[in-house]
């Protein structure tokens, strides 16, 4: 039997949010790890609460440059995890008040033992 959690979610799914689409409500209940990008394209580390799969996440806002406004959640392993959370560390890093959005100990927490068990 699949997690109860995140199941609804195959290998990824995606949303256009012009056109009022959304994601399935089991991403609401994912931890969020923080992101990097800018407004125009952000990318997060979403985590599964239940089963601990790792999902990144993808929101773009390409409107005025004639294109769509949409966010993707995808299942990624260790390796793209802990990719992620090193550029979310040098995000924090270069905006402070990331750092009163995210709890910076638990990410670099996280970090240490992704690059562990994705060894």
């Amino acid at each position: 039997m699949g997690c109860t959690v995140c199941s609804d979610i195959n290998d990824s799914v995606e949303a256009d949010v012009l056109a009022q689409q959304r994601l399935p409500a089991c991403v609401e209940k994912f931890e969020d790890f923080g992101y990097y990008g800018d407004d125009l394209d952000a990318f997060h580390l979403l985590k599964c609460p239940q089963c601990g799969a790792y999902f990144g996440r993808h929101d773009w806002d390409h409107f005025e440059q004639g294109g769509a406004v949409g966010v993707r959640v995808e299942r990624i392993g260790f390796a793209e995890a802990a990719e992620i959370l090193e550029k979310v560390v040098e995000k924090i890093k270069d905006a402070e008040w990331l750092s009163n959005r995210y709890d910076v100990k638990k990410i670099k927490k996280e970090l240490a033992r992704l690059k562990m068990d994705g060894t």
